[in-house]
């Protein structure tokens, strides 16, 4: 990717070197010479050559950071508008897919495919040669809000938008623009926007399952369940990558590089590591945390803090500000050291890039499962994390977690 700021100063420089041909013989009163006629042309040449050099890369970076504008697989919208989905209009995000049809659900729909009754009159968008069924494009909205809806950074603040190609460009703008007070008449200096950015890829997470079809045809409650437990799989890993990583996948934000920091070192015993967390973010340009994400065992050290009398430790102001959040994923055994980890940050400035289109597949006949009387069931959807701005969050390490299945001596 070219920088562009370059590229606008060096097309600038060349006008002004041209400019001043034209200037010096008008200053001195004279039509050009033939050899400043011939550099004069040459020099115009040069600048039409590098404006449209810049033109042509900003339209490219422009295309990729809305994702390019154009549908896949007929999902998503055309415009190319970049839109975004958080906790507020998350429901929204089902309107890109269109509205199963009849009162149909992914329960109801698999339900009809396995047991051959019941919604199976509604056809299925796909039946491959081997009697693979894949999942209604109208049903697509419905596994990603219910695998993203689920997650804690959604919970928290984080977005969700519809990434509507293969890669998407995602720029950062490195520092603020420079100000200046100025009095009458003075000239103002003009600054640039400096910008950095990444380009996202989209990784493939995927979840199987099989079970018999005597058990999905005798039980109620695998029957309504297992489109729920599908997606209930994935959102649990897409938490986790978005805030551990994962390997062959996401980098994760407690690895991205310029996250603060904040080293526990013990147990919990006051409320300063929020409260210090909490101001690290705010320093960073008044960033405004909007929710923490702690292990169940590190908010139970949390719950547990009691005054000298015994009573409940009144928590700071800021606790009643942001969100609090409790993922099993940052329990000691997921993370460096045994110790649990924690993050509090600006939510808002992580999302998750989703490629349009996902995939919900059932078949009677791969492998032996026709032979078995078995059925096979994944899901698998592509999507990227990134973190905005990294300087928006703080890591959480070093908690020491206790031991909750004994009540200390004094409780």
């Amino acid at each position: 990717m070219k920088n562009l700021v370059f590229m606008r100063q060096n097309k600038d420089a060349k006008l002004e070197e041209v400019r001043a041909i034209l200037d010096k013989a008008e200053a001195e009163g004279r039509n050009l010479t033939a050899e400043e006629n011939a550099r004069y042309s040459a020099g115009m040449k040069e600048v039409k050559k590098l404006t449209e050099e810049y033109e042509a890369e900003r339209e490219l970076q422009d295309r990729e950071m809305k994702g390019g504008g154009i549908p896949i697989d007929g999902h998503g919208p055309a415009s190319g508008d970049f839109r975004s989905f958080n906790r507020d209009n998350f429901h929204e995000i089902r309107s890109i897919y269109g509205h199963p049809r009849d009162g149909m659900t992914l329960d109801s729909w698999l339900r009809g495919i396995i047991t051959g009754r019941g919604e199976s009159r509604q056809e299925p968008a796909t039946v491959g040669a081997i009697g693979m069924y894949s999942v209604p494009d109208e049903l697509f909205g419905q596994l990603i809000y219910d695998s993203f809806g689920k997650t804690c950074v959604v919970e928290a603040g984080a977005r969700v938008v519809d990434m509507q190609g293969m890669t998407m460009y995602v720029p950062r703008l490195v520092g603020l623009p420079a100000t200046e007070w100025l009095g009458e008449l003075e000239t103002a200096t003009r600054d640039e926007f400096t910008w950095t950015g990444q380009t996202l890829e989209a990784k493939k997470l995927s979840v199987q399952v099989a079970t018999s079809v005597e058990l999905y045809a005798d039980s109620q409650l695998v029957r309504e369940e297992v489109g729920q437990i599908l997606s209930k799989a994935l959102a649990l890993e897409l938490d986790r990558a978005a805030i551990l990583g994962a390997a062959n996948g996401p980098l994760g934000l407690v690895n991205t590089p310029n996250v603060l920091t904040l080293d526990v070192g013990g147990p919990i015993t006051s409320y300063l590591p929020l409260t210090y967390a909490y101001g690290q973010v705010k320093e960073q340009c008044g960033y405004d945390p909007t929710g923490v994400i702690l292990s169940p065992n590190a908010w139970a050290q949390f719950d547990s803090l009691t005054a000298t009398d015994g009573q409940p430790l009144q928590p700071p102001p800021s606790y009643a500000t942001y969100r609090k959040l409790s993922a099993c994923y940052l329990q000691g055994d997921e993370y460096e050291n045994g110790d649990h980890v924690g993050v509090m940050g600006d939510f808002r400035r992580l999302f998750w890039a989703v490629r349009s289109g996902a995939q919900i597949e059932i078949s009677r006949c791969a492998d032996s499962a026709w032979r078995d009387y078995r059925v096979e069931i994944r899901a698998h959807l592509r999507a990227a994390p990134c973190v905005i701005t990294p300087q928006a969050f703080c890591v959480l390490t070093g908690i020491e977690g206790i031991d909750l299945s004994t009540l200390p001596a004094n409780g």
